[in-house]
């Protein structure tokens, strides 16, 4: 829909601004996402509860069920509850969702107990697609209708209301303080602070479409568990009633590592994938823009409407694993959760494009987890077992490393060792102003008076200049006098000593065997093929990844090849 005839695109989006003004100034007397009162008044009939309370026994009870939004014609029941026991007492009225924001309606008559359980059994929105859910969803809340007459039921309501029934019950609380009880205890298991806010402890007021910081907390919780199955919605819910608690640490940490995760996010090649928490917040802009002005307007408004949820749930696993906030004043530093696990506060602008912080806990490598609780300034140089595996890692004068096979073997290149040679299983070094380097000399070659680069590489002198391309028969002839072409075991060896068939790609880059990002390199060995004459062996080097992880490392592989192909000349020198 074109709203505007604009020449500039600034005018066109400022004219949008205006249209979605007007229509929020339209709608500003209907429901916004808190709950309203139906428009035709009901006749109603006052009755007595046990305790003497008056309260309205005829009336529309109403509200909004939303898990994701559910669907028009899901089912709601409100049932009448026993106000000693909270146990079902026959009463049952039914009504449906029927409106926009998941709203609900339910007509009694003759109610004869103030307190209810309202149920709602239908599906729900998908927040990936938006596409009804497969399976059917039901929520529950237990309510005082003498206290209001707008309940919402929610994920919140849902986790609470068996804790509500049994404080009742079994601890003999009244009903107002075992509201009280239950939600300050679910608040607490989450993480969840409710400090100055006039709606704490009244999670039939929360809304996934308000902008309280209760409807935030309820947006967080539902984040949490909206891709769990039922069933373990139930358990958690079961072994909450208990006590008030999750009854092991094994379920809330995999429930806190899943709230980790739906903020993480993914990289494929260069690009940035949204989260699950992205895709949170762009279907509730989506939603909140439909249900409010009949258009999908989320591209240029609403998006700052909908609360920071995103850091409900990052205050969830944040506390549950015991990590301070990630920001610059804690860059670089590595955190161990009370599972023994650790974390690293970093910093990317481009994660904050696809997330909502540029400042993001990620999981820490294994340098990082074994540095832990270890102090390394920038006057510091030493050597140490690390805290996790007591792998030996480095303090190079304030930045952590793993420790050189050479150092393993010899010790750090201090000042008394300077200019010694010593051998590693992967390569030679020479020691230089305190820091081990591979040892490279270069040579000139007679046959052309270029110079060209080698290295001591697993007991070998390595040229890591290529000398040409040529064909096999006159690859030897390439080398310098007292060089030779590597033999198929002089390259098996140095595959081997630098990784096997997965070798780090570092390792490629200090041999010059592979360069850039894409590479396919292929080098004559003196091997001839004993079966035919027209076939000898190449050490081949390829490197194409497609991912970070896979950029680590490269493959090194002997084949045959047709002699008449031109392959590079690479030359070794026996010590």
């Amino acid at each position: 829909m074109k709203l505007f005839c604009c020449k500039g695109e600034a005018f066109c989006y400022l004219g949008a601004l205006f249209f979605v003004s007007f229509l929020l100034l339209a709608c500003a007397g209907e429901n916004n996402g808190n709950a309203i009162a139906p428009n035709a008044e009901n006749g109603k009939a006052s009755s007595k509860s046990r305790d003497g309370a008056d309260f309205v026994a005829s009336r529309t009870i109403y509200g909004f069920a939303q898990k994701t939004p559910f669907v028009d014609s899901s089912i709601v029941r409100l049932t009448a509850l026993d106000e000693v026991t909270l146990e079902p007492v026959g009463e049952s009225f039914t009504g449906m969702v029927d409106g926009g924001f998941s709203r609900y309606s339910v007509k009694v008559d003759s109610l004869k107990s103030k307190y209810v359980l309202i149920s709602v059994t239908g599906n729900t929105l998908d927040y990936y697609n938006s596409l009804p859910s497969e399976k059917e969803c039901i929520l529950y809340a237990i309510s005082d209708l003498n206290l209001r007459d707008s309940v919402n039921i929610n994920m919140f309501t849902h986790l609470e209301y068996e804790r509500v029934r049994k404080l009742v019950r079994d601890d003999k609380l009244s009903f107002a303080e075992a509201k009280k009880q239950a939600e300050k205890e679910l608040l607490e298991i989450f993480h969840f602070s409710m400090n100055n806010s006039n709606d704490a402890y009244v999670a039939e007021d929360w809304s996934l479409f308000g902008d309280s910081l209760g409807d935030q907390t309820l947006m967080g919780l539902t984040v949490v568990f909206n891709r769990y199955k039922d069933s373990v919605v139930h358990a958690f819910k079961e072994d909450f009633a208990k006590n008030g608690k999750s009854v092991d640490d094994s379920t809330i940490y995999q429930i806190a590592k899943n709230a980790f995760n739906s903020g993480v996010v993914m990289v494929s090649g260069d690009v940035y994938l949204p989260t699950d928490l992205n895709y949170f917040r762009s279907s509730f802009n989506r939603w909140t823009s439909i249900y409010r002005t009949g258009f999908n307007m989320s591209s240029v408004a609403y998006r700052g409407m909908i609360p920071d949820f995103e850091k409900t749930v990052e205050d969830f696993w944040r506390g549950e694993f015991g990590l301070e906030k990630c920001d610059k004043e804690h860059l670089g530093t590595v955190g161990k959760t009370r599972y023994n696990e650790y974390y690293t506060c970093a910093y990317d602008d481009m994660i904050g494009m696809a997330s909502y912080s540029d400042y993001y806990w990620r999981v820490a490598n294994g340098l990082e987890a074994n540095s832990y609780g270890i102090k390394c300034d920038s006057a510091d140089y030493f050597m140490t077992p690390g805290s996790v595996d007591s792998a030996l890692i480095v303090c190079n004068w304030g930045a952590w490393r793993y420790a050189l096979d050479v150092e393993k073997q010899t010790g750090l290149c201090t000042s008394k060792k300077e200019g010694a040679l010593e051998e590693s299983d992967k390569y030679g070094y020479v020691c230089k102003s305190n820091k081990w380097e591979i040892f490279t000399d270069t040579l000139e070659n007679e046959h052309d008076g270029k110079r060209y680069a080698y290295r001591k590489a697993v007991g070998l002198y390595w040229m890591i200049d290529d000398l040409g391309d040529t064909t096999f028969a006159w690859a030897g002839t390439l080398c310098p006098e007292g060089w030779r072409l590597p033999t198929d075991e002089d390259w098996l060896n140095l595959q081997e000593k630098l990784g096997g068939w997965r070798i780090p790609s570092k390792d490629g880059h200090q041999m010059n065997l592979i360069s850039g990002t894409h590479d396919f390199n292929m080098w004559w060995t003196s091997k001839e093929s004993a079966h035919n004459d027209t076939l000898a062996t190449a050490a081949v080097a390829e490197y194409n990844p497609r991912d970070y992880q896979e950029a680590q490392y490269f493959s090194l592989t002997l084949r045959s090849e047709s002699k008449s192909l031109k392959g590079r000349v690479r030359c070794v020198k026996d010590p």
